[in-house]
């Protein structure tokens, strides 16, 4: 990870770790920032959600999902934005700090699609 993480913007954090994945037939993007603390997460909040938007614009998928993982906390804030972005807002509300899910491969892949097959 570029060690001026914390002044660069949502979009150009997007560019680092992003992985595309076909879930039960929809495209997703899991892109995944590792931050040094939850606090960190306070200076970047407001401007999330408007700079998802214009990834998403971009982009041909159903889904993306923004994940900001604090090693340090233990756990990980999830936004998501796309076609089937409300299938997931009541499990993963928006800047509320989910513990123990840090894992993309082991736990959060697993869960997206659990949640997609509960949807289609």
């Amino acid at each position: 990870m570029n060690a001026n993480h914390e002044t660069r913007s949502v979009s150009e954090n997007l560019k680092d770790d992003v992985k595309s994945f076909d879930l039960e037939g929809y495209q997703v993007i899991i892109a995944q920032i590792v931050i040094p603390a939850c606090a960190w997460m306070e200076s970047i909040h407001e401007s999330i959600e408007d700079e998802l938007k214009k990834y998403v614009m971009g982009k041909k998928c159903n889904l993306v999902c923004l994940v900001f993982t604090s090693v340090a906390d233990h756990g990980s804030y999830f936004y998501f934005e796309g076609k089937i972005a409300n299938w997931f807002k009541k499990d993963f509300p928006s800047y509320v700090f989910m513990e123990k899910l840090i894992s993309r491969k082991k736990q959060i892949v697993p869960l997206i699609t659990e949640i997609i097959q509960r949807n289609i």
